[in-house]
Parts: C-alpha cells; structure tokens; sequence
C-alpha cells in the first residue's frame, strides 16, 4: 500500500503490543508485508535484517525494541511501516496496520519520543515523533560502527 500526501494532516495508525500508535503521513511512505529477511551479523537486536524494496536495501526494525516494549510470542509482527524521515528510510515491523484517518484534536504530552495523542476509533493512540525515533535508532547503532555511519 503505497501513501499519499493530501492537504489534510493525516497518520498512519497501527498495533504495538496491544496499544494504538501513529505516525504522521508526512514520514510514511507505505505499508508492507515482511518476507523474507537477510539477518546482519553482530547487529543490535532491534535490527531484524535487510529487505529488498523493490532493488533497494531497507533496514527493518523492531519497533518494539526501540520503544523498549517486550516483545509476545504469536503477537503479529508481518507488517511494517516504512518511515522517511530527511534521507533516510528505514522500516519498522508492527503486529498489525489499522489504516489511515485524518490527525485530529492532537493531545500534546508525553515524552520526547510521543508528539501526544488522538483518538481513533474510540481508543488512545501516541503519535511517535519521528526525529525522537531516529535519535533512538541511531543510539542503538552507535555500537555498530557501519550501521551507524549509514544514519549520520
């Protein structure tokens, strides 16, 4: 499922562990099924592996681990968001993507990493902040010098 940018702020809502989240359609490009991964050897472990986006390399990640949730046998896990954020694009595997809605009536609050919350469909959802996302990101690759250059 590929995104479009209309005029309307709009987010992408999806599944995390049992709770809503969202990110803004400005930083995501589409939806996908996870398939087959190539594993990166000595990477964190939020960094699932390599995907082939049609002829490009995409690093998938954990959403999960880079929010420090845990992670539940059988939980989903076989969709991801692909976020653009600047030059960089990287997907994040969620349990499940819920759809799109207009970003209406934004909470602010929270920490760095959440912009605040809306409603959608009659439940709480925390809208990430993608410049938080990446800084976490990029503090999860420090220890992995390759990878990290490749988010600078």
């Amino acid at each position: 499922m590929v995104v479009s940018k209309t005029q309307v702020r709009q987010a992408g809502f999806f599944r995390l562990a049992g709770d809503l989240y969202a990110l803004e359609v400005s930083h995501l490009q589409e939806v996908l099924e996870v398939g087959r991964l190539t594993p990166i050897p000595l990477a964190p472990p939020a960094l699932l592996g390599m995907v082939n986006l049609r002829g490009r390399i995409l690093p998938l990640f954990d959403l999960k681990g880079v929010l420090g949730l845990s992670r539940q046998p059988g939980a989903g896990g076989e969709s991801a968001v692909v976020m653009r954020y600047g030059k960089q694009v990287l997907g994040l595997v969620v349990d499940e993507f819920m759809g799109l809605s207009p970003l209406q009536s934004l909470r602010p609050g929270g920490s760095g990493m959440y912009l605040g919350t809306v409603s959608f469909q009659g439940r709480s959802a925390r809208v990430l902040n993608p410049e938080a996302l990446m800084a976490d990101i990029r503090g999860l690759l420090s220890s992995a010098t390759d990878w990290s250059r490749s988010f600078e």
